[in-house]
């Protein structure tokens, strides 16, 4: 996230990417309202996650007359926690859209975690059932050729008693 300054010719002469979770959310009429006395209950919106918590974490580039990008300032320090690329990647798989975790959602990590784990168990498990239920195919069909095999034999006898 970020913004970038253009020079009249429409070239970015210079850019500022922040963290995303830079500054503070807007307050909204319901939420204004809410102070007033409305209950939640009341309230026809339903309240968001906090992804705004007032993080300073910046880099700033501009370019120069020769063409060269600088870096004009840089801040690095963020004043939430992050979440480990491990964290990352395993969200992502469960298709949620969170990609940092703050403290204070603790059991929520935790139950994502075991949701993931039991996605997992549960892919492996459906594998197990695909393998039983293909060797159940294929002894159903040796057992099918065997009984067919012995009809026939029935038939070839009952036709040579009727034929002597």
């Amino acid at each position: 996230m970020g913004d970038l300054n253009r020079a009249r010719d429409g070239s970015v002469i210079s850019r500022r990417i922040v963290c995303n979770k830079e500054g503070y959310r807007k307050s909204h009429r319901y939420q204004q309202k809410q102070n007033l006395g409305t209950s939640a209950a009341e309230r026809k919106r339903r309240h968001r996650a906090v992804t705004r918590v007032g993080c300073k974490a910046k880099v700033g580039f501009t370019r120069q007359k020769s063409g060269r990008w600088v870096v004009k300032s840089l801040v690095k320090e963020h004043t939430h926690p992050l979440a480990a690329a491990t964290q990352l990647q395993d969200q992502r798989s469960i298709g949620t859209r969170v990609y940092q975790i703050p403290a204070a959602d603790e059991r929520i990590r935790q139950l994502s975690d075991e949701l993931l784990m039991e996605r997992k168990r549960s892919a492996s498990l459906r594998g197990y059932v695909d393998q039983l239920l293909n060797h159940i195919e294929e002894h159903t069909e040796g057992l099918t050729r065997k009984i067919q095999h012995i009809v026939e034999k029935v038939k070839m006898i009952d036709s040579e008693g009727k034929n002597s």
